[in-house]
């Protein structure tokens, strides 16, 4: 009587659970940034939780870090499902084991939901049409079922499979270790290669006497999805891609390791010791790769240093830059000509030539310049991608990649804004972005979706992407692909430039810490009917960045640089593709634009005077803004014009106005009179204006607006090197200049900032850059 009475409680714990709805799962939208659970050594989560990440709102208030040596441990939990990694090619069935781990108490009985739905996996059915599942015979549960959820669903409507391992006629223990039963996972004909989860969700256990034990949980089961072959798994150190490419289930740092993370402090791949968690090695010790080293950074001699700069940072010696060049004790783009230096003030990491009325030498000159620390970066986290090309009706790549010099980055989080262009991201045959994780950062948590939530077809405006993983926060190494997404291009696209902007940009350090001052880009694709040209070498003409294998389209040829300070030009016939000052008989507009310091009344550079006149020094401004031309359409003599902030402080806002000074030339104006100027979503100023700055001119066409770059309920730093805002200009007959007048920017802390704006031609042949 007693032993019937513990069955049917036994029955009642386990078969009245609740409906094991899961949370923490991978590929489901995040509005929230989740959590960072860091431990020292695996163990299962009743909550798989993103590495990488500051709680969500609603969430507990605390982190568990279990590896801290001043937190109390906590109790790991009683029971948990967990099942080995499988891996398996499109179109294929695999096997997946769930097994029982059990650390205190015994089990008699379990349940569990096995969640598929919103991946290219999913639970065969057996010709019944319940689960392809069994119970494992050998630990005698005759009474386990299995049925497709939520109750009633249709095939292709089934999102999980609810598990119940019981018996009607004994309530024997469930021997530790032991498989509970088998599913048949099918794989989807159009998956991706990548990694994919099923969530071990809803979990109840309960005691031989029929008592419910408080602390089951489960743990997600892997997946991978593979192109071809299948690799043997091999033995702890050897290279690996995938988890089931090891023998331990344990790849980490590209190698089959002892365990299945390493603290941050450590690697796996350690020559001296592969396949076992090793501390990195620090400055000056032997490396072989970036994650051999705690800094990150392993230099092409094998030695162990500090990340290297980029331009424009201090610098001892060539291995200290990024660009493999220094001079003048400062990171700079290329090595530079006779009598041009690469730290002249405001213009730090390009090269630049004096002008000839500041040569006079005086006492303070000086060939070795005064070392300087490393200037602090306004944004220490970028997410930023390389321009692309394509034709209308084609489908191309875009990459997105970390810049994260002074920060380690575990995990980041992005939209990509498409929405009111001929750009899309393409969706894969299961509705889902058509994006895929690099696997070489070992991010296998990483999700898609489209945005807003619930959108299809052209209703989706964004796609947002969540790198991380679910088993190690090791940090991403710098520069390094994020993630690649296809962007279809419309078959009615015209020709010309596009943004994909990177929005909504979080990153957290291994540590889980939110990373202040992380920020992004614009992904530009230009769209072109027709051959795609070549990437050019420097001073050969342009149209588009893309046009350049420097992808720097300045003044109608490839350069060296982004941009020329305009008392330069990139266009000069002795010294094209490289910024240099304008010699005589070149346009002006003041006597800055001129190497001879001398603008006639005609506005051509004046020879240089017999005596240089002693020009009084004066500081150079702390911020500039460069005009830019993003494309330009020959047909309709219409052009999109850029500007973009290079600062070395923090500027919370701008002020400027721009000029046309062609009689021909006008901005363009949008259907409710306003100019045709965009800021972008990047930089969070939503309360930017634009207005015309001439009575009337909304009617006919204004050749000024005024551009007010400004937030209400944020200050927070613009990035260095940003593009504010976009207008479209006109231009009937030949060319105009287009002058940035009256800049002004402002700090967080709204203390006025000294500003200058650089202008450009737009249009003519070979544009040609002016100075207000």
């Amino acid at each position: 009587m007693r032993r019937l009475a513990t069955l049917l409680l036994l029955i009642f714990f386990v078969g009245c659970g609740n409906d094991g709805e899961g949370n923490g799962y991978p590929g489901k939208d995040l509005d929230a940034t989740p959590t960072v659970v860091r431990t020292a050594t695996a163990r299962p989560l009743s909550t798989p939780t993103a590495a990488g990440f500051p709680s969500s709102p609603g969430a507990a208030a605390t982190r568990t870090a279990t590896a801290a040596s001043t937190q109390t441990a906590t109790r790991a939990p009683s029971v948990f499902l967990l099942g080995r990694p499988v891996a398996g090619n499109p179109g294929q069935v695999v096997l997946l084991e769930v097994r029982l781990k059990s650390t205190h108490d015994p089990v008699a009985g379990t349940q569990n939901d096995l969640e598929f739905g919103g991946s290219p996996l999913r639970i065969a059915a057996n010709a019944n049409g319940k689960p392809d599942c069994t119970v494992n015979p050998a630990i005698n549960k005759a009474g386990t079922s299995f049925s497709f959820r939520p109750s009633g669903c249709a095939t292709q409507d089934c999102t999980s499979v609810r598990a119940l391992v019981i018996a009607l006629d004994n309530s024997d223990p469930i021997p530790d270790g032991s498989v509970l039963y088998t599913c048949a996972v099918h794989i989807d004909d159009a998956a991706a290669q990548g990694t994919f989860f099923l969530t071990l969700s809803g979990v109840i256990a309960s005691t031989p006497a029929g008592s419910r034990i408080s602390d089951a949980v489960g743990e997600s089961v892997l997946v991978v999805v593979r192109n071809g072959a299948i690799p043997t798994p091999a033995p702890n150190g050897l290279p690996c891609q995938f988890v089931t490419d090891c023998q331990s289930s344990g790849c980490v740092d590209g190698f089959c390791c002892a365990t299945t993370t390493c603290p941050y402090s450590q690697t796996c791949g350690l020559p001296s010791s592969p396949g076992t968690c090793t501390p990195r090695q620090s400055s000056g010790e032997g490396c072989s790769r970036n994650a051999d080293c705690v800094s990150g950074f392993c230099r092409a001699d094998g030695v162990c240093d500090e990340p290297p700069q980029h331009d424009g940072g201090y610098c001892n010696n060539d291995s200290s830059c990024a660009s493999g060049h220094c001079v003048d004790s400062v990171c700079c783009v290329e090595e530079c000509a006779a009598g041009q230096v690469c730290n002249a003030p405001g213009f730090e990491g390009r090269c630049v030539t004096p002008a000839l009325k500041t040569q006079t030498p005086t006492a303070t000159t000086s060939r070795t310049p005064t070392r300087k620390p490393p200037e602090t970066p306004s944004s220490r986290a970028l997410l930023y991608a390389m321009p692309i090309v394509g034709n209308p009706g084609q489908s191309v790549p875009l990459e997105i990649r970390l810049n994260a010099t002074t920060v380690q980055v575990a995990g980041t989080q992005n939209d990509l804004q498409f929405g009111g262009s001929p750009l899309r991201i393409a969706p894969k045959s299961n509705g889902r972005p058509d994006c895929t994780v690099n696997p070489a950062i070992n991010k296998n948590g990483t999700s898609f979706s489209f945005r807003p939530a619930g959108c299809s077809g052209d209703t989706c405006s964004s796609v947002r992407a969540l790198v991380l993983a679910l088993d190690n926060t090791d940090a991403i190494p710098n520069d390094d692909l994020l993630y690649t997404c296809t962007v279809d291009i419309a078959e009615d696209a015209a020709d010309g430039q596009f943004p994909i902007v990177i929005d909504g940009v979080r990153a957290a350090t291994p540590d889980g810490a939110a990373i202040a001052g992380v920020g992004g880009g614009s992904a530009i694709v230009i769209v072109r009917h027709g051959s795609i040209p070549t990437p050019a070498p420097n001073g050969v003409p342009c149209q588009f960045v893309t046009d350049c294998r420097s992808t720097n389209c300045v003044d109608g040829v490839c350069c060296s640089t982004a941009s020329c300070p305009s008392n330069e030009s990139c266009s000069e016939p002795a010294n094209p593709g490289v910024c240099t000052f304008k010699p005589s008989g070149d346009r002006c507009s003041s006597d800055a634009d001129c190497a001879s310091g001398s603008c006639g009344p005609d506005r051509i550079c004046l020879p240089p005077p017999r005596k240089t006149p002693t020009a009084t020094p004066t500081p150079a401004p702390a911020a500039r803004l460069d005009a830019m031309v993003l494309g330009f359409d020959s047909v309709a003599n219409t052009a999109e014009i850029g500007v973009r902030l290079s600062t070395a402080t923090e500027v919370a806002g701008v002020q400027n106005d721009l000029l046309l000074t062609a009689a021909d030339a006008r901005f363009l104006a949008t259907a409710e009179g306003k100019p045709d100027c965009t800021v972008l979503a990047a930089i969070n100023k939503a309360a930017t204006n634009f207005s015309f700055q001439r009575e009337g001119c909304h009617e006919n066409g204004c050749t000024m607006v005024r551009a007010i770059v400004v937030s209400f309920d944020n200050v927070a730093p613009i990035a260095d090197g940003a593009l504010l805002y976009t207008c479209r200009v006109e231009v009937v007959g030949g060319s105009s200049d287009l002058e940035i007048s009256g800049a002004i920017a402002s700090s967080p802390q709204g203390q006025r900032i000294t500003a200058i704006g650089y202008g450009i031609v737009v249009g003519g042949p070979t544009p040609t850059a002016t100075i207000p």
